[in-house]
């Protein structure tokens, strides 16, 4: 059996995409995805500590996480992968 191992932000979900709307919509500020240079979002949205974690409670909220759209074709390639029999095991520092 061969093993995949897949992360979830960004390769399955459109999290950098949801995360500059919520910016946008919770800190009225606008960063493209061009813009985005930092895995650290204090750093590519220009926000303080404090706003960090406001920004990241808000972020992971169940109801936030579930309307992060699938990136084109995951579904279907993870289908396919399991249709064939192989492992697929799903990374992210996300809260379980």
């Amino acid at each position: 059996m061969r093993h995949v191992y897949v992360d979830m932000d960004d390769v399955l979900s459109q999290t950098a995409l949801a995360f500059t709307r919520l910016l946008e919509e919770a800190f009225d500020k606008r960063v493209t995805l061009e813009e985005i240079e930092s895995f650290d979002l204090s750093v590519s949205f220009g926000l303080t500590p404090e706003e960090l974690d406001r920004f990241m409670a808000e972020a992971h909220r169940p109801e936030r996480l579930i309307e992060i759209e699938p990136m084109a074709g995951a579904i279907e390639v993870l289908q396919r992968w399991h249709d064939e029999g192989r492992r697929i095991d799903v990374l992210t520092g996300r809260p379980p």
